[in-house]
């Protein structure tokens, strides 16, 4: 029994070794495909780095960003994520990565250096016309040599590789799951400059370089911190929403009250006292008519800083005070008007274009309270 195990063991020597010694040539094909890329991306730099500098002095196209000035198409053609919240063409290994990408297979098409500038910088449109106009050739290969006169810097010391991520995540929650102070996050985000805006979309993947790989329970806190975020601007959202259907104003520069009804008060009144659309008023308050009741609240948005126009109770001196008429207005056409059952002030001056409401309490000297059966005087516009 004790050789029989001797023998099975003896016979799996050999393959034991030969799984170590292939883990081990995986990994050195690994490391030196890696160095090997940074080198080769290196040396890019090194050789069309120019490019980036002339580009610079450029007005390309708003689309193009990054080191490279890529377009959007073209970078997620060589495998770059371009999202809102997260833009590999902002980060200079991976944009170079696809950068020396895009001009080998542009010199492969082209096969001439000065041409694969030209369609890198200007794109194949331009390199195929500069190809059969020998002017035009000689003054972009004089354009990028005195480009050349600029050389670039080194790459940054940046890893060409990182975490993957997805889903709905925003960057500063980071600080709370990892316990960063603002210093450390901020030296995560100079390893990160792809990250762009505040937050990636739950249908959007990045690749980030942490300073140590994220636990599980890392990611998950930050994920669920990520939901949190969501749900609140999903309230923001609808918040929004209704400020607009109502034509609610900015709460930063309006304030909201709310105002009782009293005896006398009518809505259009009350919407001139408080300096606001009649209509609006209607709108904050689900309004279909102008008909209101004592003791009805009213919500109002009230622009910051501005005072309401108070009136005094009408009484027996008021009421019987003689009212005033200026001087541009004695040319008008009087008119007796008899108050009728439901009439407001407001409603009475609709009758009467030009005519308002302050307009027939000042000619009456009367506030707002009008009863039936009373007369008032109407100073109408004559007709044009």
């Amino acid at each position: 029994m004790v050789q029989t195990l001797h023998r099975n063991e003896l016979k799996s020597e050999p393959f034991f070794y030969f799984w170590q010694m292939r883990r081990i040539a995986v990994l050195l094909f690994i490391l030196i495909t890696y160095v090997s890329q940074a080198q080769s991306m290196e040396a890019f730099v090194h050789s069309k780095g120019y490019l980036v500098q002339g580009m610079a002095t450029l007005n390309l196209e708003s689309n193009r960003t990054g080191w490279w000035r890529l377009s959007a198409p073209v970078a997620t053609r060589y495998n770059l994520e371009v999202w809102e919240g997260y833009d590999q063409r902002m980060d200079p290994i991976w944009s170079t990565r696809a950068a020396r990408e895009y001009w080998n297979d542009l010199f492969d098409e082209f096969e001439d250096s000065v041409l694969a500038d030209g369609a890198f910088v200007y794109g194949p449109t331009y390199a195929r016309k500069l190809a059969f106009n020998a002017m035009a050739y000689l003054e972009a290969e004089a354009l990028f040599e005195a480009w050349k006169e600029v050389r670039m810097d080194s790459l940054p010391k940046m890893e060409l590789r990182g975490s993957k991520v997805s889903g709905s995540l925003y960057w500063i929650d980071l600080k709370d799951v990892m316990g960063w102070n603002q210093h450390e996050y901020a030296a995560f985000a100079r390893l990160n400059p792809a990250m762009k805006g505040d937050h990636l979309n739950w249908d959007e993947d990045a690749y980030l370089r942490f300073p140590k790989p994220l636990t599980e329970n890392e990611m998950a806190d930050w994920i669920e911190l990520g939901r949190l975020h969501d749900s609140a601007a999903a309230v923001a959202l609808h918040q929004s929403r209704e400020r607009i259907s109502k034509n609610i104003p900015d709460p930063t520069t309006h304030e909201r009250i709310v105002y009782r009804v009293r005896s006398g008060d009518a809505l259009g009144l009350i919407a001139s006292r408080h300096h606001v659309g009649l209509s609006d008023l209607k709108k904050w308050n689900d309004l279909r008519s102008d008909v209101i009741r004592v003791g009805q609240e009213l919500i109002i948005y009230k622009r910051r800083g501005m005072p309401e126009v108070r009136r005094e109770p009408m009484t027996a001196s008021t009421s019987s005070s003689e009212g005033t008429v200026r001087s541009d207005e004695e040319d008008r056409e009087e008119v007796k008007y008899k108050v009728k059952t439901g009439d407001t002030l407001w409603k009475i001056a609709r009758e009467f274009p030009g005519v308002s409401a302050d307009d027939i309490m000042r000619w009456n000297g009367i506030n707002e309270d009008i009863r039936e059966g009373q007369e008032l005087l109407i100073l109408k516009p004559r007709a044009q």
